[in-house]
């Protein structure tokens, strides 16, 4: 199993990586969140009604969907001592057919990616992410995945 559902066990460990450096350099938000923004977050994702998170075995990072209507926005970590060994690439895979598995009306996944982190880049086209024309986010990549 390459990804698993996050549980509420979880929680103390996703915050740890989440508020670590090395993955708020390459974050959007690039902010710490607080342990009650967490936690509050965390008990929205569990139900999974409009969001998704998997952890990437073995603890090695985080996939994430939110979905809005028929378009879902996907984003991923991987902690530095996993990288390089493919688990982003087939994390992503699956994340990606479970997404579009657990609602049958989303149509798009987007990846809003920081233009200056290739390899996250890189990874979203391996996948079979497409770059796309419309403003996304100022320096970012917007980057789409079709329902096939």
């Amino acid at each position: 199993m390459v990804i698993r559902r996050a549980t509420i066990d979880d929680l103390d460990m996703v915050i740890n990586w989440r508020n670590s450096p090395e993955v708020m350099e390459q974050s959007s938000g690039q902010r710490q969140v607080t342990r009650e923004e967490h936690i509050r977050f965390f008990h929205e994702t569990i139900v999974g009604e409009t969001r998704l998170l998997w952890i990437i075995n073995p603890n090695a990072g985080t996939v994430r969907v939110d979905r809005h209507g028929e378009r879902a926005t996907i984003s991923i970590y991987v902690l530095k001592e996993f990288q390089g060994q493919g688990k982003g690439t087939t994390s992503l895979i699956s994340a990606c057919r479970d997404a579009f598995a657990h609602w049958d009306d989303v149509m798009e996944l987007q990846a809003n990616i920081r233009e200056d982190n290739l390899r996250s880049i890189a990874t979203f086209s391996a996948v079979g992410f497409q770059r796309v024309h419309e403003m996304g986010q100022p320096d970012h990549v917007l980057m789409v995945k079709h329902r096939e």
